[in-house]
């Protein structure tokens, strides 16, 4: 499967704006600020989760946008040791058996993200859902997961980057979580950031068909709607 439109604007955004840990590959630490790097054109972006890093190699899990099927990314690279069994991050990568398969691979740059959990809590304990403005890139959803790329005014790493179930929706059907962004600086460089949160406590409930997600964008405030068995829809917020 040949990358999509969207993975290929978030692939050019990353190249761009920020330097891959080209990676926090052992022995190859990079950030020489080289905004074009030399990659094969089937370059694949995802965000997975690593499984497992050994002095033999490093083993990756994700899943296909809207998709609830793990697959298994193995490589005989191995990843910095702060990246531990569990954490999200974005990868780039080629692939011997193409994308959304259990397959070897050959990993060519590795980035840390945004990692937590849904919480719960209420719009009077945050500050009625305000958040610091973002340029929406993408918001998608793979497996237990909600994976955002936006624009935000920052100057070294976000002060908050988080998603929060709002307690007044907890039991119905489509309940409704928000992501909430503070910038640790709003007068600072325009930069892309990352995020991918684990929203199983709540994807798993049987009683739940699906999941609302709010985004507060410099563009007014943008909610996704995710179903357990369909397509993401998403529009502005009424």
């Amino acid at each position: 499967m040949k990358t999509t439109r969207y993975y290929r604007t978030i692939l050019k955004a990353l190249s761009v704006s920020i330097a891959l840990t080209l990676a926090c590959l052992t022995g190859a630490c990079s950030d020489d600020g080289n905004d074009d790097p030399d990659l094969p054109t089937d370059t694949l972006l995802d965000f997975a989760t690593v499984a497992s890093n050994t002095s033999s190699g490093s083993s990756f899990t994700l899943s296909a946008p809207n998709g609830d099927e793990v697959f298994t990314l193995t490589t005989s690279s191995r990843i910095a040791e702060a990246f531990t069994p569990c954490h999200r991050v974005l990868i780039q990568y080629t692939a011997t058996a193409g994308q959304y398969a259990d397959s070897e691979i050959n990993l060519y740059g590795m980035s840390d993200v945004a990692n937590g959990g849904i919480t719960t809590g209420s719009a009077q304990d945050n500050d009625n859902w305000a958040s610091d403005p973002l340029t929406m890139f993408g918001c998608t959803r793979t497996g237990n997961y909600i994976n955002i790329s936006a624009g935000a005014t920052i100057t070294g790493n976000p002060a908050k980057f988080a998603i929060v179930l709002d307690a007044a929706t907890a039991d119905e059907t489509y309940p409704t979580a928000h992501i909430i962004f503070k910038s640790d600086n709003l007068m600072g460089a325009l930069k892309t950031v990352y995020g991918s949160f684990d929203i199983s406590p709540v994807w798993k409930k049987t009683s739940v068909k699906g999941l609302n997600v709010k985004i507060h964008t410099s563009a007014g405030v943008v909610e996704s709607t995710f179903h357990k068995s369909a397509n993401e829809d998403i529009r502005p917020a009424e």
